[in-house]
């Protein structure tokens, strides 16, 4: 312990307000820093839903955990998407239903899930100056609900960016349509994309 050196501490002032609260507000702006808005594991724990799931479980889940997103893990704890209570709520929920054949209440969270190699990531170093509008445009020039962040090495998740809590936490009104190759997909988008 001798490499060690000792700190002061002082007690804590009345009054005092958690981090969170305090830096979730209305002073983030576009020109904020980007890392304001991400969601970073060294912060928050990262909130696993086993994949096979049914989505009224899942959706309590989020609820009591007052999580709007989770990732999705499979029996041996690998990463396999994300869920959030819009897409738990959406009529993508019914359409995948339709699709397989199956009730909702037959169908678990993996069927509906955003896979996780539908979400590109971007490393921590390309983010180092990065502003929240930059991060804005990016996910919506390219349609991302999620935008992974990863460090150096590029299996090592650092944290995500949810589009949705950003413009919620920056008042940003989103222009997104998903870019469509067929109609019905196009149709899709616009569906899930108002209800979102």
């Amino acid at each position: 312990m001798n490499q060690f050196t000792s700190f002061s501490t002082k007690p804590l002032l009345e009054g005092a307000s958690l981090f969170a609260q305090v830096h979730v507000d209305t002073s983030v702006s576009l020109s904020s820093p980007a890392s304001f808005v991400m969601h970073g594991f060294h912060l928050e724990p990262l909130q696993y839903i086993d994949i096979d799931t049914n989505l009224d479980d899942a959706n309590r889940i989020l609820e009591k955990t007052h999580m709007r997103t989770s990732f999705v893990v499979d029996g041996q704890n690998q990463l396999k998407g994300v869920i959030s209570k819009a897409r738990l709520a959406s009529s993508y929920v019914l359409k995948i239903a339709s699709k397989k054949g199956l009730t909702r209440a037959q169908l678990t969270i993996g069927d509906i899930m955003v896979r996780l190699e539908e979400i590109d990531t971007v490393s921590e170093t390309t983010l180092a100056n990065a502003k929240v509008g930059d991060v804005l445009k990016t996910m919506e020039k390219a349609s991302y609900e999620y935008l992974l962040v990863t460090g150096a090495n590029q299996n090592e998740l650092r944290g995500y960016f949810d589009l949705i809590d950003i413009a919620k936490i920056t008042g940003y009104s989103l222009n997104q349509a998903k870019s469509a190759k067929t109609f019905s997909q196009l149709v899709d988008s616009l569906v899930n994309h108002s209800e979102i």
